[in-house]
């Protein structure tokens, strides 16, 4: 019987033969992105940032965090447009799920994210357009989300508003998330979002979160 890796590899040739797009996620890997043939891929910030470090449960994450050559060949292709856009991977576990070695994979990003990406747009690494395109524009365009994505006129008013001079701290005590632990905590940040709107109102201001749980809404292709 075929193993996963094998499966896959048998499943993604029958995608491109049909004529399918084919889009990676979480690349975390420099053999990884060696791979890619006309497929559209994203990463996330924990594999641009870490690599080598010694993690216990609480950073475990599928794909695993490599090393330190794969961060920087993916924060190097993300720079040359080769990674088309970066995810939070957001995966809010309860601390106590993230004990020992059957623990799951996965912890939250959705609060790190930008902070982080602001932080290498703050260091001269990552430019503010590069950033609006990967976390933005092109996830707009890879979902086929009509109307997001931009501030052209007629689209919606979904929209970040950010201090690039802002300074913080990771303090996931301090996280809204219902989880309390990040592999980031205590790293210095600069350049912090300040407000949110969806579809022009206003969800977090300062922040503090504005509306109840469940008013979100799916969104379809369109």
């Amino acid at each position: 019987m075929m193993g996963t890796p094998e499966a896959e590899e048998v499943a993604v040739r029958e995608i491109c033969r049909q004529g399918g797009r084919l889009h990676i996620t979480h690349l975390s890997s420099a053999a990884g992105l060696a791979s890619l043939k006309g497929a559209t891929c994203d990463t996330c910030p924990h594999y641009l940032l870490l690599g080598g470090e010694k993690l216990d449960a609480r950073g475990k994450v599928h794909p695993s965090i490599k090393q330190k050559k794969d961060s920087e060949a993916l924060l190097k292709a993300l720079l040359e447009g080769r990674i088309h856009a970066v995810t939070s991977d957001h995966a809010p576990h309860q601390p106590w799920e993230k004990e020992g070695p059957a623990a799951p994979g996965g912890f939250p990003g959705l609060e790190t994210t930008l902070p982080l990406l602001l932080t290498l747009v703050n260091r001269g690494i990552l430019t503010l357009g590069k950033l609006v395109e990967v976390c933005s524009t092109n996830p707009a365009k890879l979902l086929g989300l009509r109307n997001f994505g931009s501030l052209e006129a007629g689209n919606y008013a979904s929209l970040t508003v950010v201090n690039l001079e802002a300074e913080g701290e990771i303090r996931a005590e301090n996280f809204k998330s219902k989880s309390k632990f990040s592999p980031f905590e205590g790293w210095k940040v600069k350049g912090m979002p300040v407000a949110t709107f969806v579809r022009g109102t206003p969800v977090m201001m300062a922040g503090e979160i504005l509306v109840k749980p469940g008013c979100g809404k799916n969104l379809k292709k369109c």
